[in-house]
C-alpha cells in the first residue's frame, strides 16, 4: 500500500524531465529570491514594524535554500520544498492581511500555476486542493470574526503588490512558452530527420524496383531492343527525368548511332555521329562516367546539342566483356537540378546490371546462332551468373524458378538463406514453400500465383511474411512471371524474392516515431493553445472592464482557439433561478441572445447542472448523457463541457464549450478550461465592482463639479451682486414691488426667510417681515391654518405641491417646493403665489355667459322646431290642394295649369327640402361631439349600398379602400361621408364609365381621407364659394339640391379640428379631402 503511494506521490522521471525541471529550478529560484529581497525591502520601507518581514525574507533564503538542494541533484525534493513553503507563505500572509479581503489570493493561482511548471499536473492538482482547503479555512475564520480586518491600505502598495504579480507571472509564462517553443523545435528537427529518412527508404525502394525489373528482364530473355527499352526507362525513373538515351557503338569503333532517344533526345534518335565531342565521345574516349552538371559551358559540348534546352547531362558506358558498347544518356532541363554522387552511384549500378543484361542477351543470341561456340557462352553465362549472383547478393535478392508440370521449384542460394532453411531442408514443391508462408498472407500469395496460371495476370509483386523455423518472423517482396507455350498453357514461373525485413522495421519505427511525434504535437499544440488562452483571457480581463464585451471576447477566443463548434457564457442576474445567455458564438448565437436565451438553474440542462453542484461536467456524447442535451438551434454538437463561473465563492454563471466531434474533451482539460474559468469569474466580478465603482466616483464628480460651478458662480454673483448692490437697490425694490408673483421662503414654523411683497393690498419691504410667521404678519384665519398645514406637509414629504387658498379678499394660485441641503433633507420651503383673483371673476363671468348660451341654443332649437312646424303646415296646405285640383279638376284645368300646378308642387317640395337642410345644418352646430374609433370603410360601404339600392340602374364602378380608420362623432362622419359620396353619385350621373374612390394619403405629414370622382368637375377659379351655405355651381335643371350639403361637411369637419379642400376641373372630375385631426 505504501509502495502504491510511493509510486502516485513519487512517480519515476526521465533524464530529460530532471534536465527541464533543473532548468526550470535554475531560472525560478535565484528570481524568487530576488524578487523577495526587493519586496521585503520596499515593505520594509512602507511598514517597517510589520513583523511579515521575517516571511518576506524567509521566503528569500528559502529559495536560495531550495536553490542548493537542486545544485545536489535533489531536483524534487527541491521543488516540492518550495512550491510548500511558498503555500504555506501564503496562507500565513492572508490570514495576517486580513483574510477573505487579502490580495494575497491571486498568490495561490501563482503556486498552482509553478508546481505545474516544475512538477506537474499531478502535484499542481494536489497544491490546488490544499489551496482550496486552506481558503475555506481562512474564510470559515473570517466568518467567524477571528481575524482582524486590517485599516485600508496604501494604494500605492496594492499597486506594486500587483505589479510584482504581473512581472513574475509573465516571467513564468515567457519562460513556459520558451520550453514550448524549444519541446516544439526538437520535434520539428525530429520530423525532418524522419522525413530524410522517409525519403532516403524511398529512393532505396525505387533503386531496388528497377534491379528488379532489370532481373526480372534478364529471366526472360528480351531482345536487344526491348531490352536497351527497359533499361533506359527504369533509368529515367530512377533519375527522375524523362530526358534520355542509348548511343551503341557501331562496327570499327569510329561511329556511333543515337539507338534510343527521349525527350529531348527523340527528335535525334536513328542519327550516326562521328567520335569528336559531346558526352557519348567522352565516355568513350575515359570508359568511365562522365558528369556535366552545366552543359552550356562545359568545353566539350557539342554545339547542335546546345539550343536543346537541356542543362545538365550524365554519360555512363555500357560495357560487355570489359568493352564499351554504348553509353546511357541522361539529362536535366531544369538549370536548379543536379545529378549527385549518390544518385550517379545508383545509376552507374543499374549500368552495371544492365551491361549483365546486355551480356546474357548478347550471348544467348550468339548461342542461337553459333551452336559450336556452345563452350563460351556458357563460361560467359557462368561469368555472369557469377556477377549477376553478386549484384542480387548486395540487394538481399534470391532467384526462384517453378516448372509447373513436375511441381519443382528451383531456388537460389540466396532465396534459401533469405527464407532461413538449410539448402537441403526443403521439398522443392509450391506447397512446401505456402507453408513457409505466414498463415494470414497465405491467400493472398495462393490468389496471385492462381492470377498468372488463369492467365488473369502475366505476373505478380507482393509483399509478405514467412516464419522461419527458429519462429522469426521476416518480410519478403515475391515477384513472378509466368511462361505459356504455343497453346497458352502455363509451362514454367520464374522470379525473385528479397528480404524486405529491414525496410518494414524502418518504415514501422518512422509510422511510430511519426504517430508518437504526432500525438506529442497534438498535446503540446493542445497545451500551448490553452495556456495562450490563459494569457489573452489574462491580458483582456485587465484591458476590458465591461463584462459582457469581455465575456464575448472570451467565448470567440475559444472557439478560435479549439476550432469548436459553439462557445457560450451564462449568467445570473436578477432572477437566481434562471442564467441569462450573455455572449455566444456564430449565427446560431446570434440569434439566441437576440431571442434572449435562458435555462433554468437545475438539474435538467449541462449549464444548470454545473451552476447547481459548483461542479464540471463533460457530456463526452450529448446523445447518451444522462443530463440531456435539447436545443434545435445547436444541431450539431456530439459533445459539450459545462463549468461554473465561480469568483469570492459566488457563482456567477456557467460556460459552456461544445464541438461536434464524441469525446472531444478529456479530464486534463477541465483543470485547464477550469483555470481559465476562474480568471473569467475573477474578470467578470472585477468589472462589475469597477462599473459600480466608475457609477460611485461620476456621481460623486459630477456632484462635487456642480458645487464647484455652483460655488464658483456664487461667488462671481457674490462680488457682482456686492459691486452693484447699492445702485440696484431701487431698481431691485421696483421689480420685487411690482412683480405679479409673490415669492417667498419658509421655515418648518411658516417664518419669514425671504419674501418679495404680500400681495397687490399690502406692499411693504421685506424687512418689515422677515423672521415673522404667517399668523403673526396675517393674524389668526382660516386660511392661515390651511397655509401652514400644507407648508408641513411639503417639509414632511419632500414633494411639491400646488393649490388655490384666499388670503384676505384675493384668491391665489399657490405652488410650495422644497429645498434639500446636500444631504437630502428639506432646509426650508419656496413659494410662489400668483393672484387670480381677476381670472376667478372671469371664470364665473364665463361660466354665467356660457348658461346663457345653452339658454339661448334651447331657445334656438325650440324656435327651430317651430319655424319648422309652422312653415311645413303651408307646404303641406299647398302640396295637397294642389294635388286636389290636378287629381279631382284635370279635365277642367286647362294645359297650361297643369303645368302651372306642377311647377307649384315642386317647388312646395324643394322649400320642404331646403327646410331640412337648415335644420340639419343648424343641429350640427349645437349637437355634442363623441370622439370613438371610426372605421369609415364600413360607412362607406354602406353609404354605397344605400345609393346603389335607389338606383340600382346605374351602372358606377366604386373603389373602397381596406384599413380607413380613425377617430371621431360616428354620426357626424357618416352624415360628411353621405354628402361627399351622394355629391359624387350625382354629378357622374351623366358619364360614362363612372368611377369613385374613397381612400386616404398622407398630406403635410397629417393622415389625408378623400373621395375622388370622374364626373363633371367645375372651375377652380370658384372653389371659395364651394362649402358656403346656398352655393351652387350647377344648374337646379342639370343637377338638382339646395346647395347646403358642403356647407354641412364643412361644418363637420370643422368641428372636429380638421379641414376639408376640393380639387377639381371641368370634365375631368373632383377630389373632396378631409382632415380629422
Amino acid at each position: 500500500m505504501l509502495r502504491k503511494i510511493s509510486d502516485i506521490l513519487f512517480p519515476a522521471i526521465s533524464s530529460n524531465e530532471k534536465v527541464r525541471i533543473k532548468r526550470s529550478l535554475s531560472l525560478i529560484l535565484p528570481i524568487s529570491a530576488a524578487a523577495s529581497l526587493l519586496y521585503g525591502l520596499f515593505y520594509a520601507w512602507v511598514n517597517p514594524n510589520d513583523w511579515l518581514l521575517w516571511f518576506i525574507f524567509a521566503t528569500s533564503a528559502a529559495s536560495l535554500v531550495c536553490w542548493l538542494i537542486a545544485s545536489k541533484n535533489y531536483l524534487r525534493i527541491s521543488a516540492l520544498v518550495y512550491v510548500l513553503g511558498l503555500w504555506g507563505i501564503m496562507s500565513i500572509s492572508m490570514v495576517a492581511t486580513g483574510g477573505m479581503q487579502s490580495v494575497g489570493q491571486g498568490g495561490f493561482l501563482l503556486v498552482i500555476f509553478i508546481t505545474g511548471l516544475l512538477l506537474g499536473g499531478r502535484y499542481a492538482f494536489l497544491i490546488m486542493i490544499l489551496s482550496i482547503g486552506s481558503t475555506a479555512w481562512i474564510m470559515y475564520l473570517d466568518m467567524l470574526g477571528k481575524i482582524p480586518e486590517i485599516p485600508s491600505q496604501n494604494p500605492f502598495y496594492l499597486w506594486i503588490i500587483f505589479l510584482i504579480y504581473v512581472v513574475i507571472g509573465w516571467v513564468l509564462l515567457s519562460l513556459t512558452m520558451k520550453h514550448l517553443r524549444s519541446a516544439l523545435d526538437k520535434a520539428s528537427a525530429e520530423l525532418e530527420v524522419r522525413r530524410q529518412t522517409e525519403a532516403t527508404l524511398s529512393e532505396q525502394a525505387e533503386y531496388l524496383a528497377a534491379l528488379h525489373e532489370t532481373t526480372l528482364a534478364i529471366i526472360d530473355r528480351l531482345d536487344l531492343n526491348s531490352l536497351l527499352e527497359s533499361i533506359l526507362v527504369r533509368a529515367e525513373i530512377l533519375a527522375d527525368t524523362r530526358h534520355g538515351y542509348i548511343d551503341l557503338v557501331l562496327p570499327g569503333g569510329q561511329l556511333t548511332r543515337k539507338h534510343l532517344g527521349h525527350g529531348l533526345f527523340e527528335s535525334f534518335t536513328g542519327i550516326v555521329l562521328p567520335i569528336g565531342n559531346g558526352t557519348t565521345s567522352d565516355v568513350l574516349e575515359k570508359g568511365e562516367t562522365v558528369v556535366v552538371n552545366n552543359y552550356n559551358t562545359w568545353e566539350r559540348r557539342r554545339e547542335s546539342y546546345t539550343d536543346q534546352g537541356f542543362y545538365a547531362i550524365l554519360g555512363i558506358p555500357l560495357k560487355t566483356q570489359g568493352n564499351v558498347m554504348g553509353v546511357l544518356g541522361l539529362a536535366y532541363e531544369d538549370s536548379e537540378r543536379k545529378f549527385t554522387t549518390k544518385r550517379v552511384e545508383q545509376l552507374t549500378q543499374l549500368a552495371e546490371l544492365a551491361t549483365l543484361v546486355l551480356d546474357n542477351a548478347s550471348l544467348y543470341q550468339a548461342a542461337q546462332d553459333e551452336l559450336a561456340e556452345r563452350t563460351r557462352t556458357e563460361n560467359a553465362l557462368i561469368e555472369s551468373q557469377t556477377r549477376l549472383d553478386l549484384a542480387l547478393s548486395a540487394a538481399k535478392m534470391g532467384i526462384w524458378d517453378w516448372e509447373i508440370e513436375s511441381d519443382q521449384m528451383i531456388y537460389s542460394e540466396r532465396a534459401y538463406q533469405i527464407m532461413g532453411i538449410e539448402k537441403d531442408g526443403l521439398v522443392s514443391s509450391l506447397q512446401d514453400f505456402l507453408k513457409l508462408v505466414h498463415a494470414e498472407d497465405r491467400s493472398k500469395v495462393n490468389q496471385s500465383i492462381d492470377k498468372c496460371l488463369t492467365g488473369a495476370a502475366p505476373g505478380y509483386r507482393i509483399e509478405h511474411r514467412i516464419t522461419w523455423k527458429s519462429g522469426e518472423i521476416h518480410w519478403l517482396e515475391t515477384q513472378g512471371l509466368a511462361y505459356y507455350n504455343e497453346n497458352g498453357k502455363p509451362i514454367r514461373m520464374a522470379g525473385t524474392i528479397t528480404d524486405i525485413t529491414e525496410r518494414k522495421q524502418d518504415e514501422q519505427a518512422i509510422w511510430s516515431a511519426n504517430n508518437n511525434l504526432r500525438k506529442y504535437a497534438e498535446v503540446l499544440e493542445r497545451r500551448s493553445g490553452l495556456l495562450q488562452l490563459g494569457a489573452e483571457v489574462a491580458r483582456a480581463a485587465t484591458a476590458i472592464l465591461d463584462s459582457r464585451a469581455l465575456s464575448q471576447q472570451v467565448v470567440e477566443m475559444v472557439q478560435k482557439q479549439f476550432e469548436l463548434y459553439y462557445a457560450g457564457l451564462f449568467l445570473i442576474e436578477e432572477d437566481p433561478h434562471w442564467a441569462i445567455l450573455r455572449a455566444a458564438t456564430g449565427q446560431e448565437g446570434v440569434k439566441m441572445l437576440s431571442a434572449g436565451h435562458q435555462l433554468e438553474i437545475s438539474e435538467t440542462s449541462m449549464i444548470g447542472w454545473c451552476i447547481t453542484n459548483c461542479q464540471a461536467r463533460i457530456a463526452l456524447d450529448v446523445g447518451e448523457e444522462a443530463v440531456r442535451f435539447n436545443n434545435p438551434l445547436l444541431p450539431e454538437t456530439r459533445s459539450e463541457l459545462a463549468l461554473p463561473l465561480v469568483s469570492r465563492g459566488e457563482v456567477l454563471g456557467g460556460l459552456t464549450i461544445q464541438s461536434q466531434k464524441p469525446s472531444a474533451f478529456s479530464q486534463e482539460d477541465i483543470a485547464t478550461f477550469e483555470t481559465m474559468a476562474d480568471l473569467l469569474a475573477n474578470a467578470i466580478l472585477n468589472a462589475r465592482l469597477y462599473d459600480q465603482v466608475q457609477r460611485e466616483l461620476e456621481e460623486k464628480k459630477r456632484a462635487e463639479d456642480k458645487i464647484r460651478l455652483l460655488n464658483v458662480e456664487l461667488e462671481s454673483r457674490v462680488r457682482r451682486r456686492t459691486a452693484a448692490l447699492q445702485a440696484s437697490e431701487e431698481k431691485f425694490r421696483a421689480l420685487s414691488e411690482n412683480n405679479p408673483l409673490q415669492i417667498a421662503r419658509y421655515d418648518r414654523d411658516s417664518h419669514f426667510l425671504y419674501v418679495n411683497h404680500l400681495g397687490n393690498k399690502e406692499k411693504f419691504y421685506a424687512a418689515n417681515v422677515l423672521g415673522k410667521t404667517l399668523r403673526e404678519v396675517f393674524g389668526s384665519q382660516p386660511s392661515i391654518d390651511f397655509a401652514e398645514e400644507k407648508i408641513r406637509q411639503v417639509f414632511d414629504s419632500g414633494e411639491p405641491l400646488k393649490t388655490e387658498y384666499e388670503l384676505m379678499g384675493d384668491v391665489g394660485l399657490w405652488s410650495l417646493a422644497p429645498e434639500f441641503d446636500p444631504r437630502g433633507k428639506v432646509v426650508s420651503v419656496i413659494s410662489t403665489t400668483l393672484d387670480i383673483t381677476d381670472r376667478k371673476e372671469m371664470e364665473e363671468k364665463l361660466q354665467q355667459r356660457s348658461a346663457e348660451l345653452q339658454a339661448a341654443n334651447r331657445e334656438l332649437e325650440a324656435f327651430s322646431y317651430s319655424v319648422s312646424h309652422d312653415l311645413r303646415a303651408p307646404l303641406r296646405a299647398i302640396d295637397g290642394f294642389t294635388r286636389i285640383l290636378m287629381d279631382d279638376f284635370a279635365d277642367q284645368i286647362p294645359p297650361d295649369g297643369t303645368i302651372f300646378l306642377q311647377r307649384t308642387r315642386q317647388a312646395a317640395k324643394n322649400m320642404g327640402q331646403l327646410i331640412d337642410d337648415l335644420l340639419r345644418l343648424s343641429r350640427i352646430t349645437r349637437v355634442e361631439l363623441h370622439r370613438q374609433p371610426v372605421d369609415l370603410h364600413s360607412l362607406s360601404e354602406e353609404i354605397y349600398q344605400q345609393l346603389k339600392a335607389a338606383e340600382p340602374e346605374r351602372n358606377i364602378e366604386i373603389h373602397i379602400a381596406k384599413n380607413l380608420k380613425s377617430k371621431g362623432d360616428e354620426r357626424l362622419i357618416k352624415v360628411a361621408l353621405e354628402n361627399l359620396i351622394s355629391n359624387a353619385w350625382k354629378f357622374t350621373a351623366k358619364t360614362p364609365g363612372a368611377v369613385i374612390e374613397v381612400n386616404k394619403l398622407t398630406h403635410n405629414g397629417k393622415k389625408t381621407f378623400y373621395v375622388r370622382d370622374n364626373g363633371v368637375g367645375f372651375n377652380m377659379d370658384y372653389v371659395d364659394k364651394l362649402f358656403g351655405a346656398f352655393q351652387r355651381l350647377h344648374s337646379v335643371d342639370e343637377f338638382p339640391g339646395t346647395g347646403i350639403g358642403l356647407a354641412i361637411v364643412k361644418r363637420i369637419i370643422q368641428k372636429h379640428g380638421g379641414q376639408v379642400w376640393a380639387e377639381s376641373e371641368p370634365g375631368k372630375g373632383t377630389t373632396f379631402f378631409f382632415t380629422l385631426e
